[in-house]
C-alpha cells in the first residue's frame, strides 16, 4: 500500500459535539444535576469541569449543554462562552451578545416576540455603541444618535437600579436628548438585568470554556478576582471549566459541585478516532480516508501509540503529525525509529526544541523515575531526590529556563512552586521507557 492519509479528519482542536462519543458516566452525573436544577427553577448555581489539559473538558461541557437544550427546548437557554472570559469591555460585549442571540431565540420558540424588542434589542444597541442619544426632543444635533428611543423596560430597569447617568445636550437653548456612555460597568448591568428578567420562566446556562486562560489568572489574587467577577453575571447556571493545575479560588458563593475528568483507557481513545472518521465530511478526499483506513494493517500505527497516552488531545496530535510524517500508510518498516518518535512528540506541540535538548531531556527523565512531581532540583542534579545515581544528561540552569519558557515542563500547581514540576503530556514520547511501549506494540501479533 503506498497511498497517503490526510489529518484532516483527526483535528484535535474541534470540539464539535457530533465528535463526543465517551464519558458516559460523567456526562449523566452532570445531566443528572442540572435535570434536578431544572427541575426546581433553580436560577443560580456553579459547576466546575476539572481536568488535565487535552483531557476533553470543552468537548464535554458543550455536548452536555447541547443535550440539555434540546431536552427542555422551552426552559433552558444555553450560552458558550469561549474567549478566555476576563470581564473588560470587549469580553463583556461577546458574552452579551452571545446572551442576547440565545434569549432571542429562547423567547421566539415560547411566543415571547413582544419582549425582544423591549429587552433583547436595547442590549444589543448597548453591545454595539460607545455612546447613545436617549429622548431626542427639539432640533437638530451634530451629535449622531445611534440608539433612536429608549422608553423600553431595559433601560428602564438600569435607571431605576442608578447604573444609567446621561449628559444632556442643548442647542441655541433647546433640549436636544441625553447623551449615554456605555461603560463597561453599564454593558456588566444590562447583563445582570436581562438574567434577572429571564429567572422566572428560564434556566440560564453558561459554559465558560478556557477560563483558566484569562490573562488574569497568574496567580492566586488575580484568579480570585476573575472568578469573582464571573459569578457576579448572576442570576445563571454557572460551568465552568476549569484545568487541574488551576486550584479553584476562595470565593464568595454557594459551595460548588465538581465533575473531574480522567484520562481515557485505549478502547475509548480508538473509539474516538473511528468516531471522527465516520463522521466527517463526504468530500471525496474524506471518502478515500475511509477506504484507506478498511485496508489491512491501516489501524496497527494507532493501536500501537494508544499504548503510551491516556490523554485524547495528545493522542490526536501525535497521530496527526505520524500522518504528516508518512509518504505512504501505514508507515514502513524503516519508519519506526526513537528518533522519529521524538521528533512526531516535538511537532505535536506546535514548537520547537533542539534534538539533541529534547534526547537529553527524555533520558533524564527516565532516570528520576516520573514525568510529574519532579523538583529543579533534580533536573539540575540529573537524579531524583530518593538516593538515585546521578545522570549525565542533567539539565543546565539555561536549559531549565528554556523548558519552562516554552511550556515544556510546567507546574503541577500553578500557583504554587513547591509542588514540583510536569513534562508537557505530549512530549512523553521524548522518554525511551514510552517510546519502548509504542514499539513493542507495533510488533505484536494482531
Amino acid at each position: 500500500m503506498t497511498e497517503v492519509l490526510t489529518d484532516t479528519w483527526l483535528e484535535p482542536l474541534s470540539v464539535e459535539p457530533r465528535f463526543f462519543v465517551n464519558r458516559s458516566a460523567e456526562t449523566e452525573r452532570l445531566k443528572k444535576r442540572l435535570r434536578n436544577w431544572i427541575g426546581y427553577r433553580k436560577s443560580d448555581g456553579l459547576i466546575l469541569i476539572r481536568g488535565e489539559r487535552g483531557i476533553g473538558k470543552s468537548i464535554f461541557g458543550r455536548t452536555v449543554l447541547q443535550d440539555i437544550a434540546r431536552e427542555f427546548p422551552q426552559r433552558v437557554v444555553p450560552v458558550v462562552v469561549n474567549d478566555r472570559f476576563v470581564g473588560d469591555q470587549s469580553a463583556l460585549r461577546k458574552l452579551a451578545q452571545a446572551l442576547a442571540n440565545e434569549a432571542r431565540d429562547a423567547l421566539e420558540r415560547t411566543g415571547r416576540n413582544k419582549e425582544i424588542a423591549l429587552w433583547i434589542q436595547p442590549l444589543m444597541e448597548l453591545i454595539y455603541a460607545d455612546r447613545l442619544t436617549i429622548g431626542l426632543k427639539v432640533g437638530h444635533t451634530g451629535e449622531k444618535s445611534e440608539g433612536g428611543e429608549h422608553g423600553i423596560s431595559l433601560l428602564k430597569t438600569l435607571s431605576s437600579k442608578g447604573f444609567i447617568h446621561t449628559k444632556s445636550g442643548t442647542s441655541m437653548g433647546l433640549e436636544l436628548g441625553s447623551s449615554l456612555d456605555v461603560t463597561p460597568e453599564l454593558l456588566k448591568q444590562a447583563v445582570i438585568a436581562l438574567l434577572e428578567h429571564l429567572k422566572t420562566d428560564f434556566s440560564v446556562i453558561i459554559f465558560f470554556d478556557d477560563i483558566d486562560q484569562a490573562a488574569y489568572m497568574d496567580n492566586m489574587e488575580r484568579a480570585r478576582a476573575t472568578i469573582e467577577g464571573v459569578l457576579e453575571l448572576a442570576p445563571c447556571i454557572a460551568l465552568l471549566h476549569l484545568r487541574s493545575e488551576v486550584p479553584f479560588p476562595d470565593v464568595t458563593r454557594e459551595g460548588h459541585n465538581s465533575i473531574e475528568l480522567d484520562t481515557l483507557p485505549s478502547e475509548e481513545l480508538l473509539r474516538i478516532v473511528r468516531h471522527r472518521l465516520e463522521n466527517t465530511n463526504q468530500t471525496e478526499a474524506a471518502q478515500k480516508d475511509r477506504s484507506l483506513m478498511g485496508e489491512p494493517g491501516a489501524w496497527f500505527p494507532f493501536e500501537a501509540f494508544v499504548q503510551a497516552t491516556g490523554n485524547p488531545y495528545v493522542y490526536l496530535r501525535w497521530m496527526s503529525a505520524a500522518i504528516d510524517n508518512c509518504t505512504q500508510w501505514p508507515p514502513e518498516e524503516s519508519w519506526w525509529t526513537e528518533n522519529r518518535l521524538r521528533r512526531l512528540a516535538v511537532e505535536s506541540t506546535l514548537s520547537t526544541l533542539e534534538p539533541r535538548l529534547a534526547e537529553k531531556l527524555g533520558l533524564l527523565l527516565d532516570q528520576i523515575g516520573r514525568s510529574v512531581g519532579f523538583s529543579e532540583t533534580e533536573l539540575l542534579a540529573g537524579a531524583n531526590t530518593f538516593g538515585g545515581q546521578s545522570s549525565p544528561h542533567r539539565l543546565s540552569r539555561a536549559e531549565l529556563d528554556l523548558l519552562r519558557r516554552h511550556d515544556y515542563l510546567r507546574l503541577i500547581d500553578r500557583f504554587d512552586e513547591t509542588q514540583g514540576l510536569c513534562l508537557n503530556p505530549s512530549l512523553e514520547l521524548l522518554r525511551p521507557s514510552v517510546q519502548k511501549k509504542v514499539l513493542s506494540a507495533r510488533l505484536q501479533p494482531r
